[in-house]
């Protein structure tokens, strides 16, 4: 299954599975105080999934626009920002073709290591520090690969959720197998006597710190902070969960 037939799939349990109400305000809050310090005025989500991300920004003061590869995530951003949202439906890589360059360009969660292999995220790289105006910031987001290689991979809290008299179980492991990561969610859906089930499935090439550092000065872009998550902590390459980098070009 490719990377757009999987967020497909998922996307119309992708704000189901994801919990809000915990990230955005943590999350939209440390991204609009970098941004409104920089003097940030134009916003692009590279991997902007369902537009929550994009609603936030925009009720925050940002002109913000959004680009996602799954056409079904892409509908779902446009049904929450309305008909006139600039939104694209293109990988990393293809950006540059579809929307002018923007102050700021956002990859947010693990969308950067989706791409799969080496070659892709250089190539998904190239194409976002194209995207960036010059003096503007790129912000990437996604788990600290180092850590969870260390640690085997592993299983993530269980999240059970209620939709009306439907209820849900959201399971994700992440598996280290032959140099990928390999994340599975398993999602349980019932409502009285009606069961279902789906598995999603996604090679994530795990992305870490040194390359990434080095690929993106050899673009032209010079690292101003690094964190380990939107927690604020410094970076930690053995102890982070996550790695944010923030790079100006």
């Amino acid at each position: 299954m490719s990377s757009q037939e999987a967020f497909d799939s998922l996307a119309d349990l992708y704000d189901v599975l994801t919990d809000w109400d915990r990230r955005l305000p943590r999350e939209v809050g440390f991204l609009a105080e970098i941004l409104q310090k920089a003097e940030i005025k134009t916003v692009l989500d590279a991997a902007c999934g369902t537009g929550a991300h994009l609603v936030a920004l925009e009720e925050a003061g940002f002109d913000v626009a959004g680009a996602d590869i799954s056409p079904r995530m892409v509908e779902r951003s446009r049904l929450r920002l309305g008909e006139g949202a600039t939104l694209a439906v293109t990988g990393f890589s293809d950006l540059p073709d579809h929307l002018p360059p923007r102050d700021a360009v956002l990859v947010l969660g693990n969308s950067l290591p989706v791409a799969g292999s080496e070659e892709a995220v250089r190539e998904g790289l190239r194409g976002l520090a194209n995207s960036v105006s010059p003096g503007g910031l790129l912000i990437l987001h996604f788990m600290n690969f180092a850590a969870l290689q260390g640690q085997g991979g592993g299983l993530r809290p269980m999240r059970e959720v209620r939709e009306g008299p439907r209820r849900h179980i959201f399971l994700k492991l992440f598996e280290v197998e032959s140099g990928k990561v390999v994340l599975h969610v398993i999602a349980l859906s019932w409502m009285r006597d009606e069961v279902s089930q789906q598995h999603f499935r996604s090679e994530l090439w795990p992305i870490e710190w040194p390359w990434l550092k080095a690929e993106l000065e050899a673009l032209g872009l010079t690292v101003e902070r690094t964190t380990g998550g939107f927690d604020r902590t410094p970076f930690d390459v053995e102890t982070s969960g996550d790695l944010l980098v923030i790079a100006r070009k």
